[in-house]
């Protein structure tokens, strides 16, 4: 079974604000590379992938909803009143 081994994060400052990727590595040798950018905090977003690290590394990053439960269960509690 595939799972994610390294996840790596870059912070490319543009000149007029700085972009934010992640790269996710596996064991089969693949690396998928995305976009985390929100434009104001870099490094609390950076900060919140290294928090997450913990619960995806050693997963299956093909049961994409499986991990999205994984990290949104680790965010902050949302009520509704």
């Amino acid at each position: 079974m595939t799972t994610i081994t390294e996840i790596e994060t870059f912070v490319v400052d543009a000149g007029w604000r700085p972009w934010q990727f992640v790269a996710v590595r596996t064991s089969d040798g693949i690396t998928g590379y995305g976009e985390i950018s929100d434009g104001r905090t870099p490094y609390g977003i950076v900060g919140t992938i290294t928090d997450l690290e913990p619960v995806l590394i050693g997963s299956d990053p093909l049961a994409v909803e499986a991990r999205y439960w994984d990290m949104y269960r680790l965010g902050p509690v949302h009520s509704s009143g």
